[in-house]
């Protein structure tokens, strides 16, 4: 990304403090709303993702709670969890989130390198995603799965 002129520099920071806001939203709500479902904040795509990445098997049907699924990306993101080590911050967070988007693949031109399809494992319909983002199925390379590309 070359940010050299004001035109792109402007639309790059409105992205950067959106980013920026739902992370530190996370961070500060994972420590006060101990009750709260994850799915409140989280899309499904995005938690089901995080515990296939975590447990290794398919997600349970109801979400688990905010501050064991924040735990969860944070551990992708490099925390620890030790007792000493306190809640997780947001660069944990925001490394956790960025790796479990990459598992995800968005759903956009996907290929996925393991021979179990992470997408169908969290119970993602591939072809809800394409037409979500406006693209057309295709069939994958010998995979079977179908696939979406933007346009």
């Amino acid at each position: 990304m070359q940010l050299s002129t004001v035109e792109r520099l402007e639309p790059a920071l409105a992205l950067y403090l959106i980013i920026a806001w739902r992370i530190q939203y996370l961070t500060a709500l994972g420590r006060a709303a101990t009750d709260l479902p994850c799915d409140v904040v989280l899309d499904s795509a995005e938690w089901r993702a995080v515990y296939v990445a975590i447990h290794r098997h398919p997600p349970p049907a109801l979400p688990p709670s905010l501050p064991a699924m924040l735990g969860w990306i944070a551990r992708l993101g490099g925390h620890l969890g030790r007792k000493c080590d306190g809640p997780p911050g947001p660069q944990a967070l925001w490394i956790g989130l960025q790796r479990a988007r990459s598992r995800l693949g968005d759903g956009i031109g996907f290929r996925s390198p393991y021979p179990i399809n992470q997408l169908e494992m969290c119970g993602i319909d591939r072809t809800e995603l394409a037409s979500d983002a406006g693209g057309e199925p295709e069939k994958s390379r010998g995979s079977g799965v179908t696939e979406t590309r933007g346009n």
